[in-house]
């Protein structure tokens, strides 16, 4: 399971208000969901939950496909900015030989 389900897949699980102990990997990316603004809570002055719930931000978020879709559009905008730097390439190479080929 790639990092972005599982990011998901514990957001979905806190809309679904299932006990914070129950959820396996929150403690890993907790900070990350309160600094984000996709979940709040109280927590203990040595930093475990007390409580915690989805903001609307995080539910919006969620519905509109969450990590797993930044994920995907990092992705496709890498396989374009390797594309565009490919034909970059190409048409430089393209152009060199007919540069030669009419000024020899």
């Amino acid at each position: 399971m790639t990092e972005a389900k599982k990011k998901d897949r514990i957001l979905a699980q806190i809309k679904a208000r299932k006990p914070h102990g129950e959820i396996v990997g929150l403690n890993k990316h907790i900070d990350e969901f309160v600094k984000d603004g996709y979940v709040s809570g109280s927590f203990a002055t040595d930093g475990s939950i007390i409580s915690i719930r989805i903001t609307p931000q995080g539910e919006r978020f969620l519905e509109n496909g969450g990590y797993l879709r930044l994920y995907r559009n990092r992705v496709k905008q890498k396989l374009w900015y390797g594309f565009w730097f490919v034909m970059g390439v190409a048409a430089t190479k393209i152009t060199e030989k007919l540069i030669d080929m009419l000024f020899p």
